[in-house]
């Protein structure tokens, strides 16, 4: 911001104005202009107020001014205006649609009778129509539910009076915005019929693919939360006057147009803070809904949030401003910045579509973006809470099916066919969200896969190697009919280098770490006790609690970039490897995983075994 000599101030673009104090003998005969912190003449920061312009404000304001005013909770304006902006300029928005007939969802809630008093009535095989779906977290004093006992009355009429907070504003919200349907999780599936609730649940990425908008309840910690928030008023602000003179912007006291400046909070109210790291975002079942949804708004507890396939704009910020590429990347991760787009913008627009589902013999970090996107939200699904363990599967199903469609490849409990050798390489986390848990204690996947496991997981895939397992057949034995979800069981037949090893040695401090995995706690041993190897035990107990030998089966050979970029393995190109650790079982050449390692290739002989994982 410069002044003039007649204490009029033109500034070039606004965000904030920021208030400095200090002694006047400080600044006698200077001129001051562009004050920044720690600038000459000392200045002391006393405050910082944020400033916005209405919306319809004239030009010289909207495209010099960051922020505008954020309206009250229940107001359509903006999100209408967002939806017709997305309809006419996002190609990937429309065309990410598979609407017809068949993929509508199974029953829908009328809403259209709230507009005369009447109540939401569930109707079954609508025809192709636009409808909302809603995002949200259960719990709370009521969670109203569609069941086979109460089916013909819901057709009949669901009392408001059932519902809870969140479900009664997403139905206002609904009307205000011109739609007539509504799917709700709760209210559309039938909760007491597990073939009813099976058969849904693998239809869910088309129910919010589909929808026109879902919804978002992020703010929600349950039900009785509900989607409006009472925001924060206008309260300490004033407005300044302006007039444009020669193509500047000046403040004085000529009433040609306003701007508004208020007490800025000291909380940090972002799309990082209230979306992605919300109490929605906290649950398992929510990812796929966020991921597959063609467009969403969020309903934060300050403002709205739009994020669609192609943009994320927010409802404090004018039109032509976009989120730093921090808070684009919360979305689907950073990797190599190849998913800053929305989930299905970003396999629409990916050149891999119909690839052959062969697993690479040699495998290049450069691939990595074919898979990048399973494995980013993996490693954030696996940390999420769930409440019913065997959903483990069931609640990352759409996200599963739908990327089995664009990459042509086949989904072994939670694994992929075309990139076995890296989906094997799973292990526990103690960075990403969630916390490092036992192994599930009722079985609901084969050991090989992370769905048994139930904290946080990350998948090493920072490689360049050669795999060396090979004649590889797979087997798995689903729980029910959807080929992406519960399974009962599961083995992998394979050959692959094999050797025995000393029972792993538990790491307790970092200098026993010490070829640079940071989060190893185990050592691995030769039989001379000389240490040839760091490992990820997936839970040391049971492997101190096992009387057999351990194995490790080698799975590739590394050729460079081997991760963590110790010295000891930068200085042995070509000569490390990553093993998975086995135990045998009571059956011969059956085993079951323990965990992952980084060896010495010169742990293993030129010989390949024959073993069976299960």
């Amino acid at each position: 911001m410069e002044d003039d000599d007649r204490g009029r101030f033109s500034p070039r673009y606004l965000e904030n104005l920021d208030l400095y104090v200090g002694r006047p003998e400080r600044y006698a005969g200077q001129k001051i202009s562009n004050i920044t912190p720690g600038s000459a003449p000392p200045l002391d920061k006393i405050a910082s107020l944020a400033v916005s312009c209405d919306r319809d404000a004239p030009p010289i304001l909207t495209g010099r001014i960051r922020n505008r005013p954020v309206g009250p909770a229940d107001e359509t304006i903006r999100i209408r205006e967002w939806l017709a902006r997305c309809k006419d300029t996002h190609i990937a928005c429309e065309t990410a649609r598979r609407l017809k007939a068949d993929d509508m969802p199974t029953r829908l809630v009328d809403v259209s009778g709230i507009d005369s008093g009447g109540a939401p009535v569930l109707v079954e095989r609508v025809p192709v129509v636009d409808y909302l779906a809603l995002s949200h977290r259960w719990g709370g004093s009521k969670i109203a539910q569609t069941t086979s006992v109460n089916l013909q009355e819901h057709k009949q009429g669901i009392p408001v009076r059932s519902l809870n907070r969140t479900f009664q504003d997403a139905i206002t919200a609904t009307r205000k915005l011109g739609y007539r349907y509504i799917w709700i999780d709760s209210l559309c599936i039938l909760q007491d019929s597990r073939e009813d609730w099976t058969r849904e649940a693998s239809r869910m990425a088309l129910v919010y693919q589909n929808a026109d908008i879902t919804l978002s309840a992020a703010c929600a910690t349950s039900g009785d939360t509900g989607l409006f928030q009472t925001r924060e008023g206008q309260n300490n602000s004033v407005k300044l006057l302006c007039s444009e003179h020669k193509g500047e912007l000046n403040v004085h006291s000529i009433p040609d147009c306003y701007f508004t400046v208020r007490k800025r909070e000291r909380r940090d109210y972002t799309f990082t803070k209230e979306v992605a790291e919300g109490p929605l975002n906290t649950r398992a079942w929510t990812l796929q809904e966020r991921c597959l949804s063609r467009r969403l708004v969020h309903y934060a507890r300050n403002q709205l949030y739009w994020e669609c396939q192609t943009s994320i704009w927010v409802e404090s910020l004018g039109s032509n401003i976009i989120p730093g590429p921090r808070e684009r990347s919360e979305r689907f991760g950073d990797m190599g910045g190849a998913l800053q787009d929305g989930f299905l913008k970003h396999l629409l627009s990916s050149a891999s579509v119909g690839r052959a589902p062969d697993m690479d013999l040699e495998r290049r970090k450069i691939n990595i973006n074919a898979y990048s996107a399973w494995y980013y939200l993996l490693s954030d699904y696996s940390g999420r809470d769930l409440t019913v363990g065997s959903d483990k599967l069931p609640a990352i199903s759409g996200v599963a099916r739908v990327f089995a469609e664009h990459r042509n490849d086949t989904y072994l409990a939670g694994l992929w066919k075309g990139d076995l050798p890296s989906g094997l390489l799973w292990r526990y986390s103690t960075a990403a969200r969630g916390f490092q848990r036992p192994r599930s204690s009722s079985p609901r996947a084969p050991s090989w896969s992370w769905a048994c496991w139930d904290g946080a997981i990350i998948t090493e895939v920072d490689w360049d190697g050669r795999v060396e397992i090979e004649d590889v057949t797979a087997s798995v034995q689903l729980a029910g009919t959807d080929p992406f979800g519960a399974v009962k069981s599961g083995s992998l037949r394979l050959r692959g280098p094999l050797a025995p090893i000393q029972k792993p040695l538990q790491i307790t401090t970092p200098a026993e770490r010490t070829f640079g995995l940071v989060d190893a706690n185990v050592q691995l041993c030769d039989a001379n006790g000389a240490v040839f190897g760091n490992g990820y035990a997936d839970s040391y107990a049971e492997v101190a609690e096992t009387s057999g030998l351990i194995y490790c089966l080698m799975v590739v050979r590394v050729f460079v970039g081997f991760s963590p970029f110790s010295l000891q393995v930068l200085n042995a190109k070509g000569k490390w490897a990553w093993c998975l650790m086995l135990r045998e079982t009571a059956e011969q050449q059956v085993y079951e995983r323990v965990g992952i390692a980084q060896v010495h290739q010169s742990a293993f002989s030129g010989s390949k075994s024959s073993v069976i994982i299960v």
